[in-house]
Formats: C-alpha cells, structure tokens, sequence
C-alpha cells in the first residue's frame, strides 16, 4: 500500500471517529447536561492531536471545544490558558465566533443573538459569584466597540447591565429571572445546527456487523478457530479431519471446549491446594513488605489517605473530579480571525484540583513542589505547580480558598 493510499485511509479513519465523538459529547451535552462522561474529554484531546483537513471536521471539532466550555462556563475562575485574562465564556465566545462567520442567514443573525447572550451570561456568572469588580471587567472587554463589532446589540440591554453593575446586588432581577441551564437550553436550540442528528457512519457499520454475525446461526454460536477445534480433538483423542464436519454439523465445538476448559481448571486448582498445603509458608522480605505497603495504598486516590501519616487534613471535604482535557490559545492580536490547530490545546484546573492543591500547600508548605506533586499524585510537573501558586495569588482566588481552608502557614 503506498503512502497515499494509507494517509487517505487514516483521513477517513479520522473523520469516522470526529463524526461519532460529536454523537457521542452531543446526546451528553442534551441528556445530562455534562460533556464529562465516559472520559469524552480524552476522545476530544485525541482529536485535537490529529490533523484535520476537512471544513466539516474542523467544524466539529471547533463545536466540542465550545461545548467543553459552555460545560465548564459556570465557574468564572476558570482558565483556558493560565496567561489569558479571559473567562471561560469569554473564551466561548471567540470560538462561537469562527463558528458563526462562514454561515448563511437567518442563521447567521440567530448566530449573533446567541453570541450577545453569550456575552452577557460572561457576565452574570461574575455577579451570581458576588463578584462584580470582575463582572465590571468582563462586561468592558466584551461590550466595547471593538469587540461589539459585527453584532447587532441595543444600547438600552448595556444600560440595563450597567445599572446591575452599580447596585452589587447578587439578586438582581436580571440574575434571577433565568438560570444558567437555561443559558445552556439556549445554546442547545442553536448549536443543534451544527450537528447532524442521524447515526454516524461507525456505528452503522457496528450494527451491520452485529446484524451479519446474527444471523448466520453457526457465528452466532460464536464459532471458535481451527486451532480450538484441533485443541478440543487433542484433548477427546479423536481424529481432527473426521472430527470437523460432526462438529460443525452439531454446532456443540464450544460447548466441549468450554467442558474441557472447566476439567482442566478444577485439576490445576487441586494440584495448587495440594502444593500450598504441603509448602511452608515464606515470610515476605522487609523490602517487599515496604513495596507491597505502597502499591496498597496507592488504591486510594484521596488526598487525605495518601498524606494522613505525615499530617493532618483540614478538615474539609477534598473532592475528586475528573480534570478536562481540552483547551485552545488566547489570540490576542486577532481572536475573530483564527483560532490555534486543535493541536496547541491545554489542560485547565478544574476547581476540586485547585481546591486539592491548596489544601496540599497548607500541609507541605509553599515552594515543596515536588513533595506536593506526589502527594496529589498528579500528572502536572513541579514547575506547573510553582505557576499555578502564582496565578491563584494573581486573580485572587486565593481569597475564596483562604474562606474554605483557611490561611497557608509560612
């Protein structure tokens, strides 16, 4: 096979596989609200390492990434990129964007309805945080003329926000005549477009196969290889040429190979009870004795458990959370333009791994990166780690874990 041939396979290998991920994140977006389940992220990270040369794919993989932050946009504290001043709807809304430019009306105007919506839940969720200095932030960078450019907006809705913003009232009618699920059934009703709602191509072909294997009776009785047949023919002390067509006719090769099986297995469990009787028993060494500790208690993937020898927890709830495996790079120069290959992607905090880490600063103190690193047992490197105390101390996020877990000792 030559070289062409096999990229042209592996394309359309790819593009089966983007097809079904979309499927898969999307009925999960709609059913559960969560793009979380059944490790999707790792599919969509995989995705974002593949080179896409198709504009359909390419679309679908920009849909996910905005799908992964719509997911996440509750949280304003989280990042996408650690140096990026922008929210994770901020964040959305630039990849909306690259979504919506290429589109035909009327959707294209429904396109900048949702995009201003958008928008302003940017904002909202900064004052449901009672945090409206950030809110204030927010509504500047994507309510200026710049960045209004292109999106059809009424002056008196930025009225309306600003007056919101100058009562610092977390129950303002603006933030409590809708919730942020139905900023997500919004988003659903548009981005519905952008998905094609029939069976993807991979699991038409899973069906066919199952449907072929059905209905041949002999496949269906799972018919082993030749090499079964000539085991369970060895085993009888029967011919294996006469054998082949008497048990193909009597569809029974498995039943006498599962029996088989089953006799030799009770016969080696007999021969193992009678040698442990008759073996003394070896006293482990202290050196596997201390390895064998380890690997026991590297089942237990809390931080507590894995620290609670050495010091004693805050007592607050450490909860576990899987990490999102899929981020994109802040352009700064030109954010509508373009967006970073899927390949330049980035794994952000998640708030329970921000809350974990904390709590493991307070116990091994600031600057003991690498005795933090094996205690939380976490991919991310000492280095990241120094980063990340940094940013927490920039944005001041130190302030509502210093509300949660109290002060870091010096």
């Amino acid at each position: 096979m030559s070289t062409a041939d096999l990229d042209e396979k592996q394309q359309a290998v790819t593009r089966w596989i983007v097809e079904y991920a979309v499927f898969v994140v999307w009925n999960d977006f709609v059913k559960h609200k969560t793009v979380d389940r059944n490790n999707n992220r790792d599919l969509i990270q995989w995705i974002a390492g593949q080179i896409i040369t198709g504009k359909r794919e390419i679309q679908q993989s920009y849909l996910m990434s905005l799908l992964c932050r719509l997911n996440d946009g509750r949280n304003y504290m989280i990042r996408y990129n650690e140096d990026s001043i922008l929210t994770v709807l901020e964040d959305a809304a630039e990849v909306l964007q690259i979504l919506i430019k290429d589109i035909k009306p009327p959707l294209y105007k429904e396109g900048q309805d949702f995009l201003k919506a958008m928008r302003q839940e940017a904002v909202y969720v900064c004052c449901r945080a009672n945090n409206f200095d950030d809110a204030k932030e927010v509504f500047n960078r994507q309510f200026s003329s710049s960045a209004d450019k292109g999106v059809e907006d009424k002056e008196h809705n930025k009225q309306e926000i600003q007056k919101m913003l100058k009562t610092k009232n977390p129950q303002h009618h603006l933030l409590t005549s809708h919730e942020y699920d139905d900023f997500l059934l919004k988003a659903q009703n548009f981005l519905k477009h952008f998905v094609n709602t029939g069976k993807p191509s991979l699991l038409k072909m899973a069906e066919s196969r199952q449907d072929h294997t059905t209905a041949d009776p002999i496949c269906r009785d799972k018919r082993v290889n030749l090499g079964s047949l000539m085991k369970v023919c060895d085993e009888m002390g029967v011919s294996k040429e006469s054998s082949w067509p008497n048990f193909m006719e009597q569809r029974v090769l498995k039943e006498h190979l599962q029996q088989v099986n089953q006799e030799k297995k009770k016969q080696s469990n007999t021969n193992i009870n009678a040698n442990a009787a008759s073996t003394p028993t070896k006293e482990c060494s202290p050196k596997k004795r201390k390895h064998a500790a380890v690997d026991e208690s590297r089942m237990d993937t809390s931080l507590a458990s894995r620290v609670q020898e050495n010091s004693n927890l805050n007592p607050y709830v450490i909860l576990n959370a899987e990490l999102p495996q899929l981020q994109t790079k802040h352009n700064e120069k030109s954010p509508t333009k373009s967006l970073p290959s899927p390949g330049k992607l980035r794994n952000p905090w998640l708030e329970a791994e921000v809350n974990e880490f904390y709590q493991a600063v307070q116990i091994f103190g600031i600057g003991n990166w690498s005795r933090i690193k094996n205690a939380m047992r976490t991919y991310r490197t000492n280095v990241q780690l120094k980063d990340k105390w940094r940013t927490i101390l920039k944005t001041g996020e130190i302030n509502r874990l210093k509300k949660l877990f109290g002060d870091v000792k010096k």
